[in-house]
């Protein structure tokens, strides 16, 4: 499981809105090439660092979740 911090920033019905930390240890890590997680981290880059998610928890708008995505 490809995991990363982030803030919900709004509630869409059962969605949320969510905000990537970004950063982490990745710009450091020498295996970011070939990690899942760095892979991550790049395309939340690309799309202003926000993703839909489902919002199982019910998490609300300045609450901080962890996204995660299967490998």
């Amino acid at each position: 499981m490809i995991e990363e911090r982030g803030r919900v920033v709004a509630v869409e019905g059962r969605y949320a809105w969510i905000e990537a930390s970004g950063g982490g240890a990745c710009g450091t890590c020498a295996a970011r090439a070939g990690c899942g997680t760095a892979s991550l981290q790049a395309w939340l880059a690309r799309r202003r660092r926000r993703v839909r998610a489902l919002n199982r928890a019910g998490a609300r708008p300045g609450d901080e979740v962890v996204v995660g995505l299967a490998e």
